[in-house]
């Protein structure tokens, strides 16, 4: 019913998925469960087809919906959603966690049980871990991800890294945390994306 948002680009095996999240419709008076879904296209300009959520909710908090979705391989080759449980607001003074579960090969259809990768235990994240963006090179995964308050004048978001060797992990948060912070010029930095360029930086 609204909230499109936090959208992420894949091309995967000659097609072209957007994950993204949006508020479900569940009728007159309510606000509506946030959601991760997913639309797939041939060409990156579409058309697309959605084929609707992939996870809103799960079972043990029920009022927490879904968030900030990355699609990545693993070590073997298998592909996974990453997302966010997004009970910073709902349920103040709890975890706030990172899920991955195994897709199908279309990247279309979770399979199996989700695994908690990540969550917030250090103290510049304060309340929330998000924005997961995960690149491998060479043994190991790089996880770039979020954390403290995304918005306003008072935010205080930042991003951070952990490394890991096999995607369930375990995974290791870098000591020098924060890697990327707020300075004279620039206010709240987070949810990044990676890129290389041409000559390999």
């Amino acid at each position: 019913r609204g909230d499109f948002w936090a959208p992420e680009i894949v091309h995967d095996r000659g097609r072209f998925l957007v994950y993204y999240t949006a508020r479900r419709d569940e009728g007159a008076n309510k606000a509506g469960t946030l959601c991760v879904a997913v639309a797939t296209a041939i060409s990156a300009t579409g058309p697309y087809t959605d084929h609707g959520p992939l996870v809103c909710q799960i079972p043990e908090r029920k009022n927490v919906g879904s968030i900030d979705a990355f699609f990545v391989r693993d070590e073997n080759n298998a592909p996974y959603l990453i997302w966010k449980a997004d009970g910073n607001d709902a349920e103040p003074n709890q975890p706030t966690s990172i899920f991955a579960q195994r897709l199908n090969e279309k990247g279309t259809k979770l399979l199996g049980q989700r695994e908690e990768i990540l969550r917030n235990t250090d103290a510049w994240e304060r309340h929330v871990t998000e924005g997961s963006f995960i690149l491998r090179r060479g043994e190991w995964f790089y996880h770039f991800y979020s954390g403290n308050s995304c918005c306003g004048r008072g935010c205080d978001y930042a991003l951070g890294v952990a490394r890991a060797k096999r995607l369930l992990g375990p995974w290791e948060k870098a000591p020098q945390n924060p890697i990327l912070h707020e300075n004279e010029d620039w206010q709240c930095p987070g949810h990044g994306s990676i890129v290389s360029t041409p000559d390999g930086r």
